[in-house]
């Protein structure tokens, strides 16, 4: 087919989705709302007794106990899984940092809406 169409290459379709999807994840709003996501994640990884606090809140709250996810800066899709599970589990984040009077890493309400549209756009892509 490259030769009917007479085409000099034919790129990788998962690599132009990738080269897509990180070009969109680079606007202004959409970076600034991933990156609180990546601090928060960071903070619970990093703090054991936050990770515990976080646990005891799923318990309490009857969330799925599921541990946060970081991204990893070549995977596009590494920063879907975060923000998903950032949301996922936001409101025993949320009662763990007001325990812990950290309430400066939660995402605002304003980014939440901005995270949760952005995963409906991806989430087509998601395993891609």
């Amino acid at each position: 087919m490259v030769d009917i169409l007479s085409w000099k290459c034919l790129g990788c379709f998962g690599h132009t989705i990738n080269l897509c999807v990180k070009a969109g994840l680079k606007q202004r709003q959409v970076e600034t709302a991933v990156a609180r996501c990546s601090r928060l994640v960071t903070f619970f990884r990093k703090s054991s007794r936050a990770a515990y606090i976080l646990q005891t809140k799923q318990e309490a709250l009857e969330k799925p106990k599921h541990k946060l996810i970081q991204e990893v800066d070549t995977r596009w899709n590494s920063t879907y899984d975060m923000v998903e599970r950032v949301m996922e589990q936001q409101v025993p984040i949320c009662a763990t940092l007001i325990e812990m009077k950290r309430m400066d890493l939660l995402p605002k309400d304003t980014e939440c809406r901005l995270l949760e549209g952005v995963l409906k756009v991806l989430k087509p892509f998601s395993r891609m």
